[in-house]
């Protein structure tokens, strides 16, 4: 089995303020946090990014794009577990283009390398998960809304 990890990096800003340094990420504006030092502010913003892309894999919302066009020297990496889509699609009984489709159109975390997707795992498990729920509340109101 193919096991490595995947890098997911975003450009980092690190600004003095009037309490130490403002660090933010320009691709997600909503993600600052502050350190007393300028070492202490990479070192928090590490740990929002972090924090960042659990989230969004646990709710199976895709990611912004980290690499943007910004003049700046200083970028962040965060590595997470990652597996090919071959492999998901026999270790979850799916078709193999239906994983790609999943990767391709952003709905688990994923990157393509050469003609291979690597994907996050428990993206893919997030997502399956919400699909059956989806599927669930749907079968509810159909239920609901026509009655025998």
């Amino acid at each position: 089995m193919f096991a490595t990890t995947g890098a997911i990096t975003y450009f980092l800003e690190v600004i003095p303020h009037e309490d130490g340094f403002l660090a933010t990420f320009p691709a997600i504006p909503q993600c600052r946090i502050y350190g007393a030092t300028y070492k202490e502010a990479i070192e928090n913003a590490r740990g929002l990014l972090k924090d960042y892309v659990e989230a969004h894999i646990a709710e199976g919302v895709p990611l912004v794009e980290g690499h943007l066009n910004v003049p700046s020297a200083l970028s962040v990496t965060i590595r997470l577990p990652v597996i090919t889509s071959m492999e998901a699609s026999k270790k979850y009984r799916l078709t193999h283009d239906y994983v790609a489709r999943l990767c391709y159109r952003t709905h688990v975390l994923s990157f393509k390398v050469g003609r291979s997707w690597l994907l996050i795992e428990e993206s893919l498990k997030s997502h399956i998960e919400n699909a059956q729920t989806e599927r669930e509340q749907r079968g509810k109101s159909l239920v609901i809304a026509h009655p025998q």
